[in-house]
């Protein structure tokens, strides 16, 4: 959370997780695309492939994140919207 203080943005990207995961704190949004591959992880065994698609509209104030996770043979696809007022 320090780190998204202190480069003052509304959305951080990051990875290492290989866990696709949207969390909100502080008005603010860390987003996790996970692996397309369900990239092995020590600390879980059930790794789920995924990633995030993000579409940009019109003059930035709003996105759309869609999450596709690969679960049991099926794709299951999953939408957060984000809003910034102006």
């Amino acid at each position: 959370m320090a780190f998204l203080r202190e480069v003052d943005c509304d959305v951080l990207i990051y990875g290492n997780s290989h866990e696709a995961k949207i969390t909100q704190i502080e008005g603010k949004y860390l987003v996790s695309p996970g692996s397309m591959t369900g990239a092995f992880s020590p600390f879980k065994q059930d790794t789920v492939p995924s990633f995030i698609l993000i579409e940009y509209k019109g003059d930035g104030t709003e996105l759309t994140l869609y999450v596709y996770k690969f679960i049991n043979g099926q794709m299951d696809i999953g939408q957060t919207d984000i809003s910034k007022e102006v």
